[in-house]
């Protein structure tokens, strides 16, 4: 019999394993392998086919209350209610008519305020008062924190329709006299009546607390 020539032949006549099938006498037995169930994995009975789940994991109750609130806080924004606080302090700080030319249109979550007005007048006015506006609307609301910064932008559409006013906590004593004197004579070359009157009003209580914390 002939063999072929990838085999070898033996005693027996043509090999049956090729000759790079056969192990050698040194070579040490193949390690059977072993399937590792993973966790949490079904398990299947090689008997009745009965599948048997992973355990399941227990988790506490909550409660609707505790789900809503968790939603609330993810999805709120945080400078609301003190935006809301800003709106109400406005027309204390620069006047009542205000509103209807200048008005807090949102805040930002470092605490920057942006103030909608009504052309680049009132914007360019408002702006190089902007310090002194930050420290009356804070010393109105009781939090430093309130407001970080103003922001001035033309924007008219964002003014709310002429109507009543938002609630204010109570009207502020008038300035000083003496202050209301120094504060005019800066704001004198302002042509608009109710700008220039906003402006003076505001540099007129920034000039009483400067004199206080002397």
């Amino acid at each position: 019999m002939t063999c072929c020539p990838s085999s070898t032949p033996t005693a027996g006549g043509c090999c049956s394993t090729p000759w790079w099938g056969r192990a050698s006498a040194s070579s040490p037995p193949p390690i059977p392998r072993r399937h590792r169930p993973r966790p949490n994995a079904a398990h299947g009975c090689s008997r009745c086919g009965r599948v048997s789940l992973p355990p399941r994991r227990h988790r506490d109750l909550v409660g609707v209350g505790e789900l809503l609130g968790r939603a609330t806080r993810k999805f709120a924004r945080p400078g609301d209610s003190v935006l809301a606080s800003v709106r109400a302090a406005w027309p204390e700080a620069t006047g009542p008519g205000t509103v209807n030319h200048a008005y807090p249109i949102r805040r930002s979550r470092v605490g920057v305020v942006t103030i909608a007005c009504a052309d680049a007048v009132w914007a360019q006015e408002l702006e190089a008062r902007a310090e002194q506006l930050e420290e009356i609307l804070t010393g109105i609301i009781g939090d430093p924190s309130a407001v970080a910064g103003l922001r001035f932008v033309i924007a008219d559409h964002a003014l709310p329709a002429a109507g009543p006013e938002p609630p204010r906590r109570g009207p502020l004593p008038p300035p000083d006299p003496s202050a209301m004197k120094r504060a005019e004579a800066v704001t004198r070359d302002i042509e608009d009546p109710a700008l220039r009157e906003v402006v003076t009003r505001a540099a007129a209580r920034a000039l009483e607390r400067d004199k206080t914390s002397q």
